[in-house]
């Protein structure tokens, strides 16, 4: 899955380069575990559904920006971490 997530995030970052239209920098803590995040361009005003849907962040998980729940309807900003967590792990009681 991480591969494919590269593969479109070239492709998302190319046609993003030729529109013209501003774009901001965003962090995505990866779901691997070590806390580590990956810098990601998008274009301004991304509602944060449309950022879970383009990325193919699907399944059970509780998404957080800077540490807080906000709505679908957030509009990232330059510099948000943006974390998706599973709401339940397998073989947890």
């Amino acid at each position: 899955m991480i591969t494919n997530m590269k593969a479109r995030e070239k492709i998302m970052n190319s046609e993003l380069e030729n529109d013209g239209r501003e774009r901001i920098n965003v962090h995505l803590i990866t779901q691997s575990g070590g806390g580590f995040s990956e810098e990601i361009v998008i274009l301004a005003g991304t509602r944060l559904a449309d950022f879970v849907r383009d990325r193919d962040i699907t399944g059970d998980f509780l998404v957080a920006v800077n540490r807080e729940t906000q709505s679908a309807d957030y509009i990232i900003q330059a510099g948000d971490r943006i974390s998706a967590t599973a709401h339940s792990v397998k073989g947890a009681i």
